[in-house]
């Protein structure tokens, strides 16, 4: 898909390298030009921002997916292979996806209109509020509704067949037959379902009298361990028994004891809540749970994984005058998560891989100071320092923290064996080191400084270039006020044009590789 994003981004870094003054700072496929333009490449993706403009652009080359946002978070768009979806403020109004056959189909969201073609089950059309159709929406595999809700039908297929669904004042009048579903509702006074399997045989049966006050349910009556009964006087009390559970409660949602005498993953375990959400207590062989809230709390859960020898997944976490203090831990055969809030004000996260795990996970750390002040250490070995960080959640697509970052970032630093890049103060002070050479540059253009790393070559430049230095070999220079290089000095070396020729979007040209994007 064409991105006018990248057009404007090309065009912006085009008229800022064209100035011929040094410019941002290119150490090989880096690109930083503070507030306004940063680009991040690396042979299987690349990242492209623009800040100021809240946008970015990500692709992925090896899973051939890209991702697009545009004063973030109001629009965005995401492509993965064929399948493509347009969102505004994080909600799909256009998409183009795959079917189970394999052929396109595409939904179209524009205000009160809502339209799609599929080649297996056609066009379909909804105008609110007057109704229409819909395929593969709202959870139903078709729907037709007229001035919703004064009547709405559906339909589903489920292995036993169609099941037929009819709403009228949804969801006060409904009744359902087919696919081994019947009954009906007329709300609140009365309510009736049943389910029957492929071989005929009862499956659940549910009733309500005047709801919610009186509930009573059979469910799971084929199953050949025994069924589960429920009957609920809501708010008073409440009873379910099972072959492999029990559960009582009493004033809704007060006091519950429940049981689980499985031996599963989840089994055996009990729990008493008297009365919740203040008194909470549970035992079992994988879990554990004392919640005197909001004083104190502390809850653990542990699983084998069957998947590797082993293998284990092990959560706990505490909380002291909630919602106050929380701390949790997290830790499996590859990692070990750690993290505590002292809300609102401070948070820390960090990641250790385990022995043997180094190679597919790094060490990371998140500390926050909100909204003041952000410290992390990302998994590329980056260290970034923010003076004002204002999201109050972590960021798992990454959008926002790779948008909104570079306007908040006082201090960044790279390193690895090779190579070394430092930003300070939103880019406008930046340093990079390689084995291509070294290279220091002040914003805008006041100052840069570009040598190789033999010593040969060398440009530097004060006040947008008014004032130059240059070095190729022996061969000196000065270029002053733009002029043509004036004096010059050394011996001329005849396979190589002399360094005075090439402006500032040369210089950039030469620069040294950088360091792995973010």
């Amino acid at each position: 898909m064409p991105s006018p994003l990248r057009t404007a981004a090309a065009l912006l870094v085009w008229i800022a390298l064209g100035a011929g003054a040094g410019g941002c700072l290119s150490a090989g496929e880096a690109v930083h030009l503070p507030l306004f333009f940063e680009r991040e490449s690396l042979p299987d993706s690349e990242w492209t921002a623009l800040p100021l403009l809240l946008s970015g652009h990500q692709s992925r080359r090896a899973e051939d997916e890209e991702r697009g946002y545009v004063l973030w978070p109001l629009f965005g768009w995401v492509r993965e292979g064929r399948e493509l979806e347009l969102r505004a403020l994080g909600i799909p109004w256009y998409r183009r996806w795959v079917d189970a056959q394999g052929f396109l189909k595409t939904d179209l969201l524009l205000g009160p209109v809502l339209t799609g073609h599929s080649r297996a089950q056609g066009r379909y059309l909804t105008v609110l509020p007057f109704g229409g159709t819909l395929h593969r929406k709202l959870g139903k595999d078709y729907l037709l509704w007229i001035l919703p809700p004064l009547y709405v039908y559906t339909e589903d297929q489920r292995p036993a067949g169609l099941m037929r669904s009819h709403h009228l004042l949804w969801p006060l009048i409904n009744w359902v037959e087919g696919g081994g579903y019947s009954g009906f509702r007329v709300l609140p006074l009365y309510a009736h379902y049943r389910r029957e399997d492929l071989e005929g045989r009862l499956a659940f049966e549910r009733t309500w009298i005047l709801w919610p006050l009186w509930t009573h349910q059979r469910n799971a009556v084929n199953n050949p361990a025994g069924e589960q009964r429920l009957w609920q006087l809501w708010p008073l009390f409440g009873r379910l028994e099972g072959p492999d559970e029990s559960m009582w409660q009493a004033l809704w949602p007060l006091f519950r004891y429940y049981e689980n005498r499985s031996t599963g993953a989840q089994g055996p375990y009990w729990e008493l809540r008297a009365p919740f959400p203040f008194v909470v207590i549970g035992r079992g062989r994988t879990q554990s749970r004392t919640d005197l809230w909001p004083l104190w709390g502390r809850r653990e859960r542990l699983l084998r994984i069957a998947t590797e020898p082993g293998g284990f997944d092990r959560w706990q976490r505490h909380f002291v005058l909630w919602p106050l203090w929380r701390y949790e831990e997290h830790e499996t055969n590859a990692f070990a998560d750690t993290k505590w809030w002292l809300l609102p004000l401070v948070w820390s996260y960090a990641r250790a891989p385990k022995p043997g795990h180094e190679a597919e996970l790094a060490p990371t750390r998140t500390f926050k100071l909100w909204p003041l002040l952000r410290y992390r250490r990302h998994a590329d070995g980056r260290v970034t320092l923010n003076l004002f960080s204002p999201l109050w959640f972590n960021d798992p697509e990454g959008a926002f923290e790779r948008i909104y970052n570079p306007l908040t970032r006082i201090y960044e630093h790279v390193e690895n064996s090779e190579r070394e890049r430092l930003l300070l103060l939103w880019g406008l002070f930046q340093q990079y080191s390689g084995p291509e050479g070294e290279g220091t540059i002040v914003h805008p253009w006041l100052f840069w400084d570009r040598s190789s790393a033999d010593g040969s070559e060398r440009d530097t430049g004060v006040l947008f270039g008014l004032f130059r230095y240059l070095r190729h070999g022996s061969r000196k220079a000065l270029r002053l006020f733009w002029l043509p290089p004036f004096p010059t000095w050394g011996e001329q070396e005849q396979q190589h044009e002399p360094p005075a020729a090439a402006g500032g979007a040369a210089h950039q040209a030469r620069a040294p590789e950088g360091h792995q994007a973010r």
